[in-house]
């Protein structure tokens, strides 16, 4: 997690995956923003994930955003 935001009863995270394998495949870093809405007894009513998966071409193609974080070393 790098980041939180809370506005209301609505919270804000960013942040991103480490490396992993999977079935002997390398996967990651991804990065992600995740939102949940809560209401009036702090109950999640609404849960928002977005999630930059790598390696692009095994899932929708398109830049890979993610490339920052392994120029960090992430």
């Amino acid at each position: 997690m790098t980041e939180q935001i809370t506005e209301k009863n609505t919270v804000f995270t960013r942040g991103y995956f480490h490396p992993f394998n999977y079935n002997g495949k390398a996967m990651g870093p991804w990065l992600f923003v995740i939102v949940l809405q809560f209401d009036g007894d702090n109950k999640i009513i609404r849960q928002s994930d977005w999630i930059n998966y790598t390696p692009r071409k095994d899932f929708l193609g398109g830049p890979n955003m993610n490339q920052q974080l392994l120029e960090q070393g992430q």
